[in-house]
Parts: C-alpha cells; structure tokens; sequence
C-alpha cells in the first residue's frame, strides 16, 4: 500500500508584505550575445514589476485572490526562467497556499502550481520536497479525476516514473522502497482500471502501466541481486550435535559400541538464505515477465493507433531483451 505523505502542507513563504528571496540573480554579462542580455535584462524588470504586485496585493484586506495566485506563479515561472531554482520553488509554493486557501485543500486547480514548484524542486536537487510533491499531485488528481481521465492517468505515471527515478539515481534514501512502491503504484491502478467499463483509451493505459510496472520489478529484481546474503540469514543455529558413534572390540572378545558427541555444521542454515534471495528475485522477474505479457495482449485490439502501439512495442521488445539478458547472465 501506497505510504501517504506525513505532511502534505508547507507554511506560508510570506515572512512579510514581500518575497523574501535567499539568492541573487546575476547581472548579464557583457560579453553575453546581445539577444541573451537583452532577454536577461527582461526577465530582470519582469521579476522587479510582480514583486511590487504581489506586495501591492497583500496590502488589502482580503489578497487571497485569483490575481495573487496568478502573481506568484509568474514570478515562479519568471525565477526558473532565470536559473534561480530555489526562489522559484518558494514562488510556487506561495502560490500553492494561495490556491489552497481560496480552492480548498484538495482543488485540482492546484496541480499547474505543483507541477512547477515539483520541477523546481527536483532542478533544485531539492530531492525530499520533489518526493512530496509527486505525492501530492497523485492524491490530488486521483481523487479529483475518475479512472481512465487523462488527469488521473498523468498523476500515476509522474509519480511512478519520479520513483522509479530516484531509486536508479539513489536519489531517496531507500531505493528499494522507492522501486516498491513505483510497483505498488502501477498495480493499484492496473487492478483499478481492469474493473471499470470499456473506454476509448482504455487498452493503451492498461498497456502503458503493464509496461511500468515491468520496469519496476526489474529494478527490484536487480536491488536483489546486489544484496549481501547476510541480508537472507534468519535465526537459527549454524551447528547442530550429533552422535558418532564406533565399535570397539575388548580383551575379552566382546564388542562395545562407544558413542560420542560430535558438532556438525547446519546445512539448511548457508543454504536456506540463497534459496530465499533466488526465490525472492525471480518473483519480481516473474512479475516482469507477467506485466510484459499482459502488455502485448492489451495491444491486441485493432482500434489502437499504430503510432501508439508501435511505440510500446519498442519498449516491450527492449525489457524482453533486458529479461533474457539477465537471466542468461544469472545462468552463467
């Protein structure tokens, strides 16, 4: 199950009638083509002219208006412009609370500003904040938009793909997590889809997120790959006693039998671990394979684009070969 955000809401950026902003955007540089500089000096007044709005807003009464919104995403929209990453993610977000306080908590107009201030975050390399986000952009648009809308459809493939992205680069601290639930993610609304009605781009989402989904129990079957196997041990003994016993025969003729304690090592406690780690592993490759499979009978219906269908059989036929790549290095 999909882990919801444990806080889903930033504080207000306005520390006072203005924007605060941390960094300093540098002046051109004169040896700069003409059309740079002149674009730079621009943006420059253009940030200059929405931060006196913005201030001008706040004035009134009552500035949480359509208009401060506005405002704020322009001037977010105008800092990225200008490389300055970190103050266009404070813009957005100042917009975001606008947005909340005049929409509500869980308005889907928020999703532009989250989009933005998401990609602000991560040109940032603001990694957690970028993690929120993607959070935040799934829950709002799947509650706000049915199964199969293209809003809804967007949602899960931004953040399963943002996932699937931090566990490849190491970008969160758990990438083992990160690809789970990229897994996880797809799964739900794979089952979600296969149990509404029939719709035009049905087929071709399902295909898409079978092809996702692929990817990720590939990434987890290779996270496996790479752990130690200490991390497969369980508790339990590594020698077990046993009784070696011999036959003596004494001065008398007779025979004794001498039995003697002897410490042995527990074989299914070495071997035990590597058949978990294997069994492990290759249930994620079998997921791979189930989603790829899957994917190819979707695709099946003729009223599906060709461009479309084309494409996802490219991305088929490349997992295919990353599977059998694997398994053939597995085997060697």
């Amino acid at each position: 199950m999909m882990k919801l955000l444990p806080h889903l809401l930033l504080p207000l950026l306005l520390a006072h009638a203005g924007l605060v902003l941390a960094a300093q955007v540098d002046t051109p540089d004169p040896a700069e083509p003409a059309a740079q500089q002149e674009r730079q000096r621009q943006l420059l007044q253009q940030r200059t002219l929405l931060e006196a709005r913005i201030d001008t807003l706040l004035q009134q009464d009552d500035p949480y208006t359509g208009e401060l919104q506005e405002s704020w995403f322009e001037l977010g929209t105008t800092l990225q412009a200008l490389d300055a990453h970190e103050d266009a993610a404070k813009a957005y977000a100042a917009a975001w609370q606008a947005a909340r306080i005049s929409g509500g908590l869980e308005d889907p107009q928020q999703l532009p500003v989250l989009r933005r201030l998401a990609a602000s975050h991560r040109a940032a390399q603001q990694w957690e904040d970028a993690d929120t986000m993607a959070h935040l952009i799934h829950h709002i648009s799947s509650r706000a938009h049915a199964p199969g809308t293209a809003e809804r459809f967007e949602g899960v493939l931004q953040l399963g793909r943002w996932k699937l992205l931090a566990a490849r680069d190491a970008l969160l601290p758990d990438t083992f997590s990160s690809a789970w639930n990229a897994a996880e993610i797809y799964a739900s609304e794979i089952a979600t889809l296969e149990a509404v009605d029939a719709y035009p781009e049905r087929r071709i989402q399902l295909a898409t997120l079978q092809l996702e989904r692929a990817s990720a129990e590939f990434l987890l079957a290779s996270e496996i790959r790479e752990q130690p196997l200490q991390e497969y041990f369980v508790s339990g003994q590594r020698s077990t006693t046993m009784l070696q016993c011999t036959v003596t025969r004494l001065p008398d003729g007779r025979a004794q039998q001498i039995c003697v304690p002897v410490e042995v090592p527990n074989v299914d406690f070495y071997v035990d671990p590597s058949n978990r780690k294997n069994q492990e592993m290759w249930r994620h490759l079998d997921a791979m394979r189930d989603g790829v499979e899957a994917s190819y009978s979707y695709l099946q219906d003729e009223k599906i684009l060709v461009e479309q269908r084309d494409a996802l059989l490219a991305d088929m036929q490349a997992l295919t070969e990353t599977y059998n790549r694997f398994v053939t290095e597995r085997g060697q």
